[in-house]
């Protein structure tokens, strides 16, 4: 695996933004319950500008930058399928990319669930000292959950304002965070502490912007859903043609967010590559739409189209971004195909039949 950028800053003077709008943030002040959620969220439009794209949207491209071709930009994520819709169709046979890579043992999981636990229990000893023995034993047994949680929340965040740019569209940090603490159930650690999480939130955004504007993401496909018949499914951040080792190059790229300031720690480089491996090989693209019901249902499939490389955008919040170039190679995904075969062996496996006992 390569660091192919470093921490990146950019001297470039343009930015993705609306004439002298902020792209990233809008700071307003906001009613938690005056507006609808995500739809509107990612699709509202920009004050104080007219600059639109072809397809409508208000574009984040100041008038004179390079403006991407809609036409090659793929399909669209509809803002009203959910994230991963195939999770929501019963009787699936594939299982999620996550779900399978989940039968990888990872080894500092359980010391890291400790130390969550060991940091609870000595700083907020007031928050469970008076509690029942059951009640507080659930409380911090649980609490290394509720972080990791927290932590896992703010990559949901930037990944709509990735979904957001990429559909031209505005995002208010503020009313997205807001609403994720009221809704998410793994966002509940940010309630009370709003104003704590966008400060926070930016300097990821910071970064993710810094990597649109030095490697240029054109001819994207956000947010889409690929999968092997049969065996497993996922949904992808982004296929997109960027400046690449000195060269436009079509590039599988996955964001990783982390709190780690360590650059040594939080490089999960052999998953990164079972993830992105399965994306990259996977037999088709496939679209899903909800129906008159509100239900989840399959569109269509279409061929999954090679990359020339896959990499992990890093954001570790401090404004900068690190970009890895994964082996996502055959290897591979031959190593993720056997994990999802384990799992299917464990899934069928019967519990021992009972030959003989004695009292």
């Amino acid at each position: 695996m390569t660091d192919l950028a470093g921490d990146q800053t950019s001297s470039d003077t343009h930015s993705w933004r609306v004439a002298s709008d902020p792209l990233r943030v809008t700071h307003t002040t906001h009613d938690l319950h005056a507006w609808s959620g995500d739809a509107d969220l990612l699709a509202g439009a920009h004050p104080g500008s007219d600059t639109r794209g072809a397809n409508g949207a208000s574009d984040p491209l100041s008038a004179g930058q390079h403006r991407p071709d809609t036409e090659q930009c793929g399909a669209r994520a509809d803002h009203r399928v959910p994230h991963r819709p195939y999770a929501r169709m019963k009787g699936r046979r594939e299982r999620s990319v996550t779900e399978i890579i989940g039968y990888k043992a990872v080894p500092g999981l359980p010391w890291g669930a400790a130390k969550e636990t060991a940091l609870y229990a000595v700083n907020s000893f007031d928050e469970w000292r008076d509690l029942l023995d059951d009640a507080a034993t659930d409380v911090l047994r649980l609490r290394h959950r509720a972080v990791w949680d927290s932590h896992a929340s703010i990559g949901t965040a930037l990944h709509a304002v990735n979904e957001a740019w990429d559909a031209g569209t505005e995002v208010d940090l503020d009313a997205l965070v807001c609403d994720m603490a009221d809704s998410d159930k793994q966002a509940k650690l940010w309630q009370g502490h709003e104003a704590e999480t966008v400060d926070r939130l930016e300097g990821y955004v910071d970064g993710l912007e810094k990597f649109w504007n030095v490697h240029r993401p054109i001819e994207r496909r956000c947010e889409e859903c690929v999968r092997t018949p049969n065996v497993y499914v996922g949904q992808r951040d982004m296929v997109a043609t960027i400046n690449w080792r000195g060269a436009k190059s079509r590039v599988l790229l996955d964001i990783k967010t982390t709190h780690e300031q360590d650059p040594e720690k939080a490089v999960y480089h052999d998953s990164w590559a079972l993830q992105l491996a399965a994306y990259r090989y996977a037999e088709e693209c496939v679209g899903y739409a909800l129906n008159d019901a509100g239900k989840v249902v399959e569109t269509g499939a279409w061929e999954n189209d090679p990359v020339d490389a896959c990499a992990v955008i890093h954001l570790r919040g401090d404004g900068g971004f690190t970009l890895y170039e994964v082996a996502a190679d055959e290897d591979a995904y031959q190593a993720f195909l056997a994990l999802a075969s384990f799992g299917r062996w464990d899934r069928a496996l019967k519990a021992p039949r009972t030959v003989e006992e004695s009292a």
